[in-house]
């Protein structure tokens, strides 16, 4: 542990803080991770006032664990764009006060131009997404997937070096899954318990829900290694659920209900289960009742997503080997008429009352947004996923979102940093090209980018 007369006054009272409330963080990273605060916030040449609002910015998140603080930036990083948005509409120049290193705003608050834009730089996500396995004991009907079990795993070794180019500080979410299903791994717990001790305390997977069995949701729960558990779920009858995803209803249904069941008995309020329904044009009649399946098991929440539009577009001229599948643009929700898709959200609404169980619709449908508890981190783009969202693949590549992971990549970390692949050619062109709704063709099919939720 480094002697703390050597830290700036920044890091002097978040090292004590950090240090009591994180007993279980990585000792390694964490000084690393203070390495990193220390030289992003800190001058040579601070002035009194500066060294006051590191100070005030210290008090505010040092009562958060560190993967909280990207929640915390975002604020701070918001209310310092409309600050600057409101300057530059009052004829401010903003490249001379971007040099300012003191001064008094209207409330008597210290303000500093170049504290200000040093904290705009700083970058936060919402969630990083290292998927452990492409293997998989489903054939989903609405999936890409033509043969079960392709054994391609990123080893423990692998993904522990992944894991670290990235910082917990700046990441509210760690998802470990993504075109696989991580209740495969035998070793499993292991790296639950690995990512947990590096920090990451919201970690989350996404999982057909039938291979959870007893020992595994008992260590889960005493030992509270993951916060969500997403079950993917697209029918709530035992015929068109074992139509669309192959798989025993009633083993899904014991599965589930008996971590829910443990979960209370144990008066632990993580994890949090979710059912994650893709909506089709074949199971849209059974959307309501996925509500009701949702309350017999106690699930918490409820998302309802569209079907890919990436992959919708890329499939449709591949159908012969595809033969079958529901994952063509006929299939998609967009293809049902639109007032029973509305009449269909409004059932799930209803429902969602009834039962108090949040939900996500897949867009907005109603104008509601209590409904979807979005996060919006760049107000003049269409889709904001650069900015919350990082893929990485067992190779190394990073991708910008989970929509068009495997498609589109955006630099290697393998022999770079994150940081290094951020400001890179490749991630720097893609940003722009949303920015200037001028996006590579993959974008331009996404659903997100057409203006839905998912």
């Amino acid at each position: 542990m480094p002697d703390s007369k050597f830290l700036p006054p920044v890091s002097k009272y978040f090292y004590s803080r950090v240090i009591s409330q994180n007993s279980s963080f990585n000792q390694n990273s964490l000084e690393k991770e203070l390495e990193k605060i220390r030289t992003f916030l800190y001058f040579s040449d601070l002035t009194s006032l500066e060294k006051k609002m590191i100070d005030d910015w210290v008090n505010h998140v040092s009562n958060l664990s560190p993967p909280e603080h990207a929640a915390q930036w975002k604020d701070t990083q918001r209310t310092i764009r409309r600050l600057l948005a409101k300057k530059r509409s009052q004829g401010e120049n903003l490249d001379t006060f971007k040099k300012t290193n003191s001064g008094w705003d209207l409330k008597g608050k210290p303000i500093s131009g170049r504290m200000m834009f040093r904290t705009l730089d700083w970058r936060t996500w919402e969630t990083l997404q290292i998927p452990l396995t492409e293997n998989c004991n489903l054939l989903c009907r609405h999936c890409t997937r033509t043969r079960k079990f392709i054994e391609k795993n990123i080893s423990q070794d692998e993904f522990k070096i992944n894991l670290s180019k990235f910082s917990p500080y700046q990441f509210e979410n760690l998802l470990l899954s993504d075109f696989g299903e991580p209740f495969l791994r035998k070793d499993l717990l292991d790296i639950l318990h690995y990512v947990k001790n590096q920090g990451f305390d919201r970690v989350e997977v996404v999982t057909t829900g039938n291979l959870i069995k007893e020992p595994m949701r008992k260590a889960i729960v005493d030992g509270q290694l993951l916060n969500r558990i997403l079950i993917s779920i697209e029918g709530a009858s035992k015929s068109l659920y074992e139509d669309i995803r192959g798989s025993d209803f009633e083993e899904m249904k014991l599965c589930v209900k008996s971590l829910i069941d443990y979960r209370n008995q144990r008066q632990r309020r993580e994890p949090k289960l979710i059912f994650n329904a893709v909506c089709l044009k074949e199971n849209i009649h059974e959307l309501p009742v996925i509500m009701d399946l949702a309350h017999e098991l106690g699930i918490d929440e409820v998302y309802f997503v569209h079907l890919s539009g990436v992959v919708s577009e890329m499939s449709s001229g591949d159908r012969k080997r595809l033969e079958g599948k529901l994952l063509f643009l006929e299939n998609h929700l967009n293809s049902c008429d639109r007032n029973l898709i509305l009449d269909t959200f409004r059932q799930v609404e209803a429902k969602s009352r009834q039962y108090s169980i949040p939900f996500k619709p897949p867009e907005n449908y109603f104008g509601n947004a209590k409904l979807m508890h979005e996060k919006k981190v760049r107000e003049d783009t269409r889709c904001n996923k650069p900015y919350e969202w990082v893929q990485v693949n067992n190779d190394g590549d990073v991708f910008p979102c989970c929509q068009i992971a495997q498609r589109y990549s955006v630099g290697n970390i393998t022999e770079k940093t994150f940081e290094d692949v951020w400001n890179g050619k490749e991630y720097r062109e893609f940003r722009k090209g949303l920015e200037t709704d001028n996006p590579n063709p993959w974008c331009q099919s996404c659903n997100i980018y057409n203006g839905k939720r998912f």
